[in-house]
């Protein structure tokens, strides 16, 4: 049929059930094809096709992707094919056009002129054929039929008018819609010009652009860690002797609060998060969240968050616990010889150590920072160690800080004022005995803000000489504060306080780092005696 595309009829069913694939496609996408036709043409419910369908070459059409599913051998497949057919304008869709309404003010008065014209041109023709045929009005019936043409001529130059005037006030080059009623007044084709492109379907497997590629549920996953794990694999990753280790210190640290313990962040198991904790903190086997996040799923703000969790159980732990062992507690647990060397006094040794920082591009922070005993930019903290093995550790200061504002300002020694008078022994106040290095300024800061007592080697100036007494009190001070230097090693053994601080990174989390790996370290090793 002249002027119209025909469309493609429903395809003969295939006649072999074991077709190949490529025939299975290509038959339900010419299905597929004819189906979005009809219901594009309004051929919907019980309303039936005819078996010979057309459509005008004018008409607009559209690209589109849908999606057919269909069974081969046995198994459901969904297939992706790109359709070009005619424009959705049915009844109800609201995209249809209107072709009866008779649009605004400008519309209705241009429909008026052209209609106005048309008629005369009607009346004119009308005029001019009665005359034709009639001899004796040549004259007239040519004088009707330049009236006509003058005013075909007009009607022409107002067409030409007013699509001059459209085409200027469109934005940039398109042309703006004419109303309905006006093109057909004007005898304008309400159908737009289109290239007559064939109503075709291109079989697309490929997934929509539009469509979010789904993410991996982590929470599916099957636990990367267990209960279950060797002792060696414990060692290994964590730093603890074996799982009951591991588990003991988990117990401890939450205070026996099982709701505490099996808290979580993400949607790794309770298990899991501990030992993440655990294995990022010892620095091993595990140093960066991002290779923290390829192992075991979660983003890096999910990990950072379960690290803060811990870190507040634990040191919630060792605000409960007592910062030292108790004057009966140390006596019965030491060895013998430090109850003859020591008896009625409270020793503890005390010493600070360095954890390094990266140079600051700041003035200020690489002021503060830089140590001139280390000749680096470091924090310095406090570590102690009684005799029974109990050791510990105190917050974190900047590097510039010296040791006597320390042991003045951190709050140690007010804190083990407070210790002993709440453990009197026999209703008598035993004071702590800080056992220090030599070079410590501290006897007079000691006791000024604590009312404790200090011994430490015996210092004398260039070339003078010690005595027999202060020769033999420098040599016993020095053989038993090599425990207390074991025990500074022992809270730099863990990987995330070693490798010091970096750029970017958090000084809370190094604070809490310290702090609570001086109190694990107690549930880790043998103690230091």
């Amino acid at each position: 049929m002249k002027g119209f595309r025909k469309v493609r009829a429903y395809p003969t069913p295939l006649k072999s059930s074991n077709s190949r694939l490529d025939e299975v496609v290509r038959y339900w996408g010419r299905v597929l094809l004819r189906e979005e036709i009809e219901r594009r043409l309004g051929y919907i419910g019980d309303k039936v096709s005819p078996k010979e369908l057309f459509v005008c070459w004018k008409h607009k059409t559209d690209v589109v992707v849908k999606e057919k599913q269909f069974t081969f051998d046995g198994e459901t497949r969904k297939h992706s094919y790109e359709l070009t057919v005619p424009t959705d304008y049915g009844p109800r869709s609201s995209r249809s056009e209107s072709t009866t309404t008779k649009g605004l003010g400008g519309d209705r008065s241009i429909r008026k002129v052209v209609e106005g014209m048309n008629q005369t041109i009607k009346e004119n023709e009308d005029v001019y054929a009665e005359f034709s045929f009639r001899e004796t009005g040549k004259d007239e019936a040519t004088k009707h039929k330049a009236e006509c043409a003058r005013l075909t001529a007009d009607l022409t130059r107002e067409k030409l008018l007013h699509s001059q005037v459209w085409e200027h006030n469109s934005p940039g080059s398109k042309v703006p819609d004419i109303n309905p009623t006006v093109k057909r007044a004007a005898g304008i084709d309400i159908h737009d010009e289109l290239t007559p492109d064939v109503l075709s379907y291109t079989s697309s497997p490929r997934a929509h652009p539009q469509k979010k590629q789904k993410q991996h549920q982590h929470s599916r996953d099957p636990p990367k860690v267990t209960t279950a794990e060797s002792d060696d694999e414990v060692k290994r990753r964590t730093g603890f002797q074996s799982m009951n280790d591991l588990l003991c210190y988990i117990f401890v640290a939450c205070n026996g609060d099982l709701n505490r313990m099996t808290t979580r962040d993400t949607v790794l198991t309770w298990f899991e998060e501990w030992f993440f904790h655990f294995e990022y903190k010892w620095g091993r086997t595990l140093k960066r969240l991002v290779d923290a996040k390829k192992y075991y799923g979660p983003q890096e703000k999910y990990l950072r968050r379960v690290v803060a969790r811990k870190y507040s159980i634990e040191q919630h732990a060792v605000s409960t616990w007592p910062t030292y062992a108790s004057f009966a507690e140390d006596r019965e647990l030491r060895r013998a010889k430090w109850n003859r060397k020591y008896e009625g006094v409270r020793p503890v040794m005390w010493d600070m150590t360095n954890i390094p920082a990266f140079g600051f591009s700041d003035a200020g922070c690489n002021r503060i920072t830089f140590s001139k005993y280390y000749n680096q930019n470091c924090f310095k903290g406090g570590v102690f160690a009684q005799l029974c093995g109990w050791i510990g550790t105190w917050s974190l200061w900047t590097g510039a800080v010296s040791d006597t504002d320390y042991n003045k300002r951190a709050g140690y020694i007010q804190n083990q004022k407070q210790f002993a008078l709440n453990d009197l022994v026999n209703s008598k106040l035993i004071p702590f005995t800080n056992i220090y290095d030599k070079g410590y300024h501290a006897r007079t800061v000691a006791w000024k803000e604590g009312e404790q007592l200090v011994l430490q080697p015996e210092w004398a100036d260039s070339e003078k000489r010690f005595n027999r007494k202060q020769t033999l009190l420098t040599a016993s001070v020095a053989t038993d504060r090599g425990g207390n230097e074991r025990a500074v090693k022992v809270c730099k053994r863990a990987g995330f306080i070693s490798s010091g601080f970096h750029a970017n990174a958090c000084p809370k989390t190094l604070d809490d780092a310290w702090i609570t790996w001086g109190f694990q370290a107690n549930f880790m090793y043998n103690p230091i005696q």
